[in-house]
C-alpha cells in the first residue's frame, strides 16, 4: 500500500505523520518518507528523513531526531533536549534504541558527541553511563565526573562516579549507591 499526501499511521499506539509511506499491512514492513513520529511507551518524539519499518517490533530512522519533551502544536518545534543521529534502531521488543554519530543538544547548544550510544525505550533501569558533571574550583581546578549506573539484579543497582580533578588527581569512590528494590508480593 503505497500513499503519497498527508499521511497519518498508528502501529500499537505509535503513531507516524508524513507525505508519503509505503507499507505491507499483512508483514508490517516498508517505509514513511519525512515523518514525525511519536512512541508511546515511553512519549518519544522526533522527525527523520526516512523511516525503515523492519518488522512489528522493529523499525529504523535515517537523519533522526529524538526527544522525550512533550511535541508542540505546529510546525516548529524544539525540544529543551535532543538527541540527533545519522541512524537510529529502535527494537521495542528488548526495549532499547540504539543511535549511531549522535549530537545530545540541549537548548540547542551540543553539550554531548559520540559515534554510538544506546537507551531505553520505557522507564526500565539499563545499566550504562549517565550524563557527566563538570566544574572548577580553586581547591581541586578542573572536575569531570562520570556517573555509571549498573543494573545488578532485579532488586539491586549502584552508582558509581569516577571523579578526576586536574590539581587532586582520580578520586574513584567520591560517590558509590548500592540500593535495594522491593519487590512485589505475588
Amino acid at each position: 500500500m503505497c500513499i503519497r499526501d498527508s499521511v497519518l499511521i498508528n502501529r500499537d499506539g505509535n503513531t507516524f505523520e508524513g507525505p508519503e509511506v509505503d507499507v505491507n499491512v499483512n508483514t508490517y514492513e516498508g517505509y514513511f518518507n519525512q515523518p514525525s513520529y511519536h512512541l508511546a511507551i515511553n512519549g518519544g518524539n522526533g522527525d527523520a528523513s526516512r523511516v525503515d519499518f523492519i518488522n512489528r517490533s522493529e523499525a529504523v530512522a535515517h537523519d533522526a531526531t529524538f526527544s522525550t519533551c512533550a511535541r508542540e502544536p505546529g510546525q516548529t518545534w524544539s525540544p529543551d533536549w535532543v538527541l540527533q543521529a545519522s541512524r537510529i534502531d529502535f527494537d521495542q521488543e528488548n526495549d532499547v534504541g540504539f543511535a549511531r554519530n549522535v549530537v545530545l543538544r540541549f537548548k540547542d547548544v551540543p553539550i554531548l558527541a559520540a559515534p554510538a550510544m544506546s537507551f531505553p525505550l520505557s522507564d526500565k533501569r539499563k545499566t550504562g553511563l549517565l550524563p557527566p558533571t563538570m566544574g572548577i574550583d580553586s581547591t581541586s581546578g578542573v572536575v569531570y565526573s562520570q556517573p555509571f549506573y549498573w543494573n545488578i539484579a532485579p532488586q539491586y543497582d549502584a552508582t558509581i562516579s569516577p571523579t578526576l580533578m586536574a590539581k587532586r588527581g582520580l578520586d574513584t569512590v567520591s560517590y558509590t549507591h548500592l540500593r535495594a528494590h522491593e519487590t512485589p508480593e505475588h
